[in-house]
């Protein structure tokens, strides 16, 4: 598995621990630099742009992953809404 496969896989783990009704989808490639990070219920989705270094970041910097934690939980609550 690539460093980058892994990181999505985390991020996409992530999403589930926090609310494991949630989807989380991570396209292969990015578009204009970021990966469009859709996290989706039965009722609406959002997106997340993330480009590849934050998304690297996520896994080895523990600040990075406490910001897109809380970012995430935001979207999170926005879905709700």
């Amino acid at each position: 598995m690539s460093d980058l496969d892994e990181a999505k896989q985390k991020l996409s783990e992530m999403v589930r621990m926090m609310n494991p009704r949630l989807v989380c989808k991570i396209p292969e490639e990015t578009e204009h630099g970021f990966f469009q990070i859709t996290i989706m219920n039965e009722e609406k989705s959002l997106c997340f742009p993330l480009s590849e270094d934050d998304l690297f970041d996520f896994v080895e910097d523990p600040s990075r992953m406490k910001q897109i934690h809380g970012e995430m939980e935001q979207l999170i609550r926005d879905l709700k809404s």
